[in-house]
């Protein structure tokens, strides 16, 4: 399958993710990550590495729990805290 790469550049651009998952909103001047659904070690991991990227002064994340991972989930958190 080809594409034209301004063609592919195009539809990047209008992505929109679906519920709850890497949406970026502007909110009074803030930028806020909105990424809650079904988390996850990676992808708790992969919110934080967004949310570095932004050359800001400030930056804040509000962490929810990570359902489902058994006899890890002490040691996953843990994990996720320290990144």
């Amino acid at each position: 399958m080809r594409m034209e790469p301004r063609k592919i550049a195009a539809g990047l651009k209008s992505f929109v993710p679906s519920g709850m998952r890497q949406r970026i909103k502007k909110v009074g001047g803030i930028t806020v990550i909105e990424d809650c659904y079904n988390a996850s070690p990676d992808s708790q991991k992969a919110a934080l590495d967004v949310l570095s990227s932004f050359k800001s002064n400030r930056r804040i994340a509000v962490l929810g729990d990570m359902l489902e991972l058994g006899k890890y989930s002490d040691v996953s958190h843990e994990n996720v805290r320290k990144i």
